[in-house]
Parts: structure tokens; sequence; C-alpha cells
């Protein structure tokens, strides 16, 4: 009996990708964290900063996943990812 693979198959560098926007959205999250529960400073330009990463992790992101092409995805098989060569990490 074949294994059935219930993922996706990432190389090397589009793993490095998913974790640099994980990486990005924590680093967000803390910032909104501390505006809201700390009050000793305002962190509008962090805030900016870091949501500007966000931003620029997750275009990486959806290229990587070919949303166009790809969603919705009922048969992982079928998934044709993006090449990360196309862009710098």
């Amino acid at each position: 009996m074949q294994a059935v693979r219930k993922h996706m198959i990432l190389n090397k560098k589009q793993k490095k990708v998913f974790l640099k926007c994980a990486e990005e959205l924590n680093e967000l999250s803390t910032k909104l964290l501390q505006e809201v529960n700390k009050k000793d400073k305002c962190r509008y330009n962090d805030i900016v900063l870091e949501s500007q990463d966000v931003d620029t992790r997750l275009e990486q992101l959806k290229y990587i996943l070919n949303i166009s092409h790809n969603f919705p995805n009922y048969n992982e098989h079928k998934l044709m990812l993006g090449n990360v060569e196309d862009f710098k990490t």
C-alpha cells in the first residue's frame, strides 16, 4: 500500500520563503501587540516598516503558491508551485 501525501512538496528555497513570511508576520504581530499593551511609546513607524516587510514576503509567497493556477485545489498531486529563482529571497 502506498502512503498518501497530505502536504505540499517544497524545495529548500520554497521552505525558506514560507519561513521568512511566518517570521515577518510574527514580527508585525509583536509590534501590534506592543502598541496595544504597552503605552510607553508610539510604535507607528515600526508597524509601518513591519507591514511593508510582510507585504514583500506575502508577494513572494503568493508567487510560489501560484494562486491563479492552483486555487481552489482538491488534488495536491496537481499543484504547480512557482520558481523561487525568479526573485531574491
